[in-house]
């Protein structure tokens, strides 16, 4: 096939002769000989062959886009072979691949270099990944910088959030009316609170009038306190629970019932210690039918029971002993 083509060009021409010693892999008088016959097509065709991307770039007329690109393309991925981030990231952009450019940067750790190019990027999810890219990297405050440079309130503030700095966090949110601030307080307070820092939770919510959201935290607290038996406590936390939720024009009939149950168990407790039977049958009687729902079936139960066989009042305690 080889001998055929040749048979149909001009003997001895530039074209031919280019072509013979490009069979012999005399690339440079190949070239030389192409190009004098006009032939840059070939001559791009042979080079490709030989993947010499330089030369591809020196000769390729600018309107070979494609060409050009997948030129710069190869180029960038040998100099990345080499960790030559810069010059790969160079030819990254060149070929119009602005993430895999970014990234040799990042590999390099070209931050001044990544400052330069963000400014030529105008899409929200390559910007996004860069904002990532400096989040995983601990940068919090270019990271910042490069959601806020496109009004990404979220991004940044969400990128405070997952380093921990909440600070920094209500501060954006502040610059930034339109973000929900509340939300961000919540979720402040209950980091917080996993972290045992219950009193400042409360101190952010009730300072910014989240008095339903601090009504919740304190109402945990108290069922904490009532599950270690702490009632004097929880019987605090339940009331300021309530108090709360009222400042939020919530209707707390919950919280006061079991404010009203603790203190109930409480007087019930009081008075089997002072043993007094026969004026606290009604206190046991009440507790048994309207607060078992919150201290409990057998405990009030036992309690009825108590206080009914010492007071002689039997069907009461018979009612309690069936329980």
């Amino acid at each position: 096939l080889f001998i055929k083509t040749l048979s149909t060009i001009p003997k001895n021409s530039d074209l031919q002769n280019g072509l013979i010693a490009w069979y012999l892999q005399d690339y440079r008088k190949a070239e030389s000989l192409l190009l004098q016959a006009d032939r840059t097509d070939l001559v791009l065709e042979m080079l490709n062959s030989i993947r010499d991307w330089t030369r591809i770039l020196e000769i390729a007329d600018p309107s070979e886009t494609e060409l050009r690109n997948r030129a710069h393309l190869m180029i960038a991925q040998e100099e990345e072979e080499k960790e030559n981030w810069e010059i790969a990231a160079d030819h990254y952009r060149q070929a119009n691949d602005l993430e895999q450019s970014v990234n040799s940067l990042f590999n390099g750790r070209l931050y001044d270099q990544i400052g330069e190019l963000v400014k030529t990027i105008d899409d929200p999810d390559l910007l996004t990944k860069i904002g990532h890219k400096y989040t995983l990297l601990g940068d919090i405050d270019r990271s910042i910088d490069i959601f806020l440079g496109f009004d990404n309130v979220n991004g940044a503030i969400e990128s405070c959030i997952s380093m921990n700095e909440w600070k920094k966090a209500l501060t954006i949110s502040e610059k930034y009316p339109k973000y929900d601030k509340k939300h961000l307080l919540t979720r402040f307070a209950t980091y917080l609170v996993n972290h045992s820092h219950v009193s400042l939770a409360l101190h952010y919510l009730v300072a910014n009038n989240l008095y339903a959201e601090a009504s919740k935290i304190i109402a945990n607290e108290g069922n904490i306190a009532f599950s270690q038996r702490n009632y004097v406590f929880a019987k605090k936390c339940f009331c300021f629970a309530a108090l709360n939720e009222m400042k939020a024009n919530i209707n707390p009939v919950q919280l006061w019932h079991r404010c009203e149950a603790i203190h109930f168990l409480l007087m019930a407790n009081n008075a089997i210690f002072k043993k007094k039977w026969g004026e606290s049958i009604e206190l046991a009687s009440r507790l048994f039918s309207d607060y078992s729902d919150v201290i409990g079936k057998e405990t009030t139960a036992a309690i009825l029971a108590i206080i009914g066989i010492n007071s002689n009042f039997y069907k009461q305690a018979s009612l309690a002993f069936i329980h």
